[in-house]
């Protein structure tokens, strides 16, 4: 599979009643769509950044020079044996993960459309894994805090990942496709940022 061509789209729509939280009221929204032909299959994606950097760092602006400046260049015209590949690729650019997440809603598109032909279309989500290019930015100390600071207390191996892609490529995930795969030490668990010491 090589994606060809990205378009970014923004529309604006009205909510259909206000959406009221402690950062303001929001009567439409503003959404950032990517478009993306891989090998004449179109798949569409969707950006939740949001128009101001209240509930999240990240914005539709930031998000849309992320993917035009950095996310698209790195996939440009690049042969994927498996959409699971993406996430491994992006792992250089640091954070920005709605404007990642956007490229993993296309992955998902292009699942829909590929099923009838049964080509499979998964994504596999690497957590904070121990590799010599992440030793490039961090000292052995910082490498072994971070890695206590996870829910796991440790940071992935190369190999686990590479065990986890081997088995979506492999005959024995025939029957799984459009599914995201996270291997994170329980970075993405919704209770994790929260919880108490020692909570469950």
């Amino acid at each position: 599979m090589r994606l060809c061509q990205a378009t970014l789209r923004e529309i604006q729509m009205p909510l259909v009643r206000p959406f009221e939280t402690s950062f303001g009221r929001t009567t439409d929204r503003r959404i950032l769509l990517v478009e993306v032909d891989a090998d004449g299959v179109t798949g569409w994606g969707e950006c939740v950044a949001g128009e101001r950097p209240s509930y999240s760092p990240e914005t539709i602006e930031t998000a849309w020079l992320i993917l035009r400046d950095f996310v698209w260049p790195t996939l440009a015209r690049k042969e994927f044996s498996a959409a699971a590949d993406v996430w491994e690729i992006l792992s250089p650019i640091r954070g920005h993960n709605m404007a990642k997440a956007a490229i993993d809603h296309m992955a998902r598109t292009a699942a829909i459309e590929l099923v009838g032909h049964r080509i499979r279309v998964n994504i596999v989500h690497p957590g904070w894994i121990d590799t010599p290019g992440e030793r490039k930015f961090f000292t052995d100390e910082q490498m072994e805090i971070g890695g206590k600071n996870l829910p796991w207390k440790r940071l992935g191996r190369p190999e686990e990942i590479a065990k986890a892609v081997n088995y979506v490529l492999s005959d024995d995930a025939e029957y799984m496709t459009g599914a995201t795969l996270s291997i994170d030490g329980g970075v993405s668990l919704p209770w994790w940022s929260n919880r108490a010491e020692g909570a469950i």
